[in-house]
């Protein structure tokens, strides 16, 4: 399965989070969110399961 980037965007938008924000909130340095959004950056499964914890949804809703 592959990580559906999208679903971040659209869950970041739900939250009213900015990608900086949101980048901050996950550990992560300038613009990294909006690399992955863009396909250019991959998220590590540890990024992926804070993610799932903060947007309190299982793991498999970012892979659909």
């Amino acid at each position: 399965m592959k990580f559906n980037r999208l679903k971040l965007k659209q869950l970041r938008v739900e939250h009213k989070l900015t990608q900086q924000q949101l980048g901050e909130l996950l550990g992560y340095k300038n613009n990294s969110i909006c690399q992955i959004e863009n396909g250019k950056r991959n998220m590590s499964i540890e990024k992926v399961v804070e993610l799932a914890e903060l947007f309190d949804i299982s793991i498999d809703e970012l892979f659909k």
